[in-house]
């Protein structure tokens, strides 16, 4: 069967940018000197770029920087990167690491190569410039980030100035993004209300689900770096583990959202690791936690903000509040949190949602799977999980496919770039899941 496919982009008012959605110029600082004259090169000219986008260059670290440093070592050694930084400053700040090779072999594995860096450097983001250290002319260079490896920016054929540009755009879109994983803990939910919740077992049910399906594969930190480096990482992380993916479903009994808290492991949850989402918080850029007096404090989904709005706007949809697929509306009513008390006693539309960073074989033909693609002016290129811009350009085009969904469409699916993908369904999370199940017999 032939999937459902949105190609239309639903703009009724004046197209949203980037920057409407939360993606800021950088303010860069370095730490460090240049340690070769290719590395050198690429600093002072991304630096330029960054200064012709509307970006400053700081003297010192301080929050709300971009901290570039460039590697004196090789990728397999470690640095000190943010663990170099005063304490009151590494958790306010993303790393960027600096780093030069003389080539890469097609067969590399960047997925590993990309994890190796980051981890080995300690920072959020990397660099990694193709070329003779010894030149002044890089042939490539890979943006690296926790999603993945993204397409490596070629200097072949183009200007330099072009390149680099484009390169900062790319920072801008990972590093810059504003942040939208802040959260808070309300303890005021009736331990009874917790302990006949039934969604918390749905998704630990469709964790296991999905990890014997392949699909919710966990990173070990301990394949890139040393046990004491790999240590260090979790604790800053404030995770256990890293699982790439994570599942949400609506509780239409306690009118919350409950999702995987973060840095579990996903495939094997325990109930105390499964968090209730009772609402945005007040500032607009987090999510607030309802647990029960004395519940252990347990730090919800990097994502929980994404998912908590998709369900709100499905809800406002639902309620005929939503006219049509016009992000600027959305923002204008997610800002009212009277409507959102209202809408939060009210069933969304959506009662599931999966992310995962492993697509489903052969999902894309199936007639029950409309697929999405984000608006590639809101996404010009890809921002990190736990960001504003990541949380408005997958709610856009989950917006869009309410507005386009057929009557046989079960799953709106959208496409993240160089992440994965968001699915989200008005069935529970286990008739979800028989959807993206690659064993499933297709009908």
């Amino acid at each position: 069967m032939n999937p459902q496919t949105s190609h239309s982009l639903l703009h009724f008012h004046a197209p949203l940018t980037p920057a409407d959605i939360g993606v800021r110029p950088l303010n860069i600082a370095v730490v460090g000197a240049a340690n070769s004259k290719l590395q050198a090169r690429v600093l002072a000219r991304l630096l330029a770029a960054n200064l012709n986008k509307g970006g400053v260059t700081r003297d010192a670290p301080e929050p709300e920087t971009v901290v570039i440093f460039p590697s004196a070592r090789a990728i397999e050694e470690e640095e000190g990167g943010i663990f170099s930084l005063p304490s009151a400053v590494r958790k306010a700040v993303n790393g960027v690491s600096l780093a030069v090779l003389p080539r890469v072999a097609r067969a590399t594995d960047l997925i590993a190569l990309n994890w190796t860096m980051l981890c080995n450097k300690a920072t959020q983001y990397g660099l990694l410039v193709i070329g003779d250290a010894d030149s002044e002319t890089p042939e490539r260079v890979f943006v690296f980030s926790m999603e993945g490896s993204h397409k490596d920016v070629a200097f072949a054929g183009r200007n330099d100035e072009e390149v680099y540009a484009e390169l900062v755009d790319r920072l801008t879109h990972l590093a810059g993004a504003q942040k939208a994983s802040n959260w808070q803990v309300d303890y005021s939910m009736p331990a009874p209300a917790w302990e006949s919740a039934r969604v918390p077992n749905e998704i630990i049910e469709t964790g296991r689900r999905l990890r014997a399906l392949g699909l919710l594969p966990d990173i070990k930190l301990e394949n890139f770096a040393s046990p004491r480096r790999a240590k260090e990482i979790r604790l800053f992380l404030e995770v256990s583990g890293l699982t790439v993916g994570n599942m949400s479903a609506w509780d239409e009994n306690l009118n919350v959202m409950h999702i995987t808290g973060s840095g579990v492991d996903k495939g094997n949850l325990a109930r105390e690791q499964i968090v209730a989402i009772k609402g945005i918080n007040a500032t607009g850029d987090g999510t607030i936690v309802w647990a029960p007096p004395g519940a252990r404090r347990v730090k919800p989904s990097v994502e929980s903000f994404d998912q908590a709005v998709a369900f709100y706007a499905s809800a406002l949809w639902q309620r005929g509040d939503l006219r049509d697929a016009d992000l600027r509306e959305l923002q204008n009513k997610l800002r009212d949190p009277y409507l959102l008390d209202a809408v939060g006693d009210k069933a969304p539309f959506f009662q599931s949602i999966v992310h995962l960073h492993v697509w489903p074989e052969k999902i894309l033909d199936d007639s029950r799977i409309l697929f999405v693609p984000v608006d590639a002016n809101l996404c010009v290129h890809h921002s990190s999980c736990g960001t504003m811009p990541l949380a408005m350009y997958s709610v856009e085009a989950l917006l869009r496919g309410l507005h386009e969904m057929k009557n046989d469409a079960q799953v709106i699916l959208v496409g993240l770039p160089n992440h994965g993908l968001l699915a989200a369904s008005n069935h529970k999370l286990g008739e979800m899941i028989d959807q993206l199940d690659p064993r499933a017999q297709r009908v």
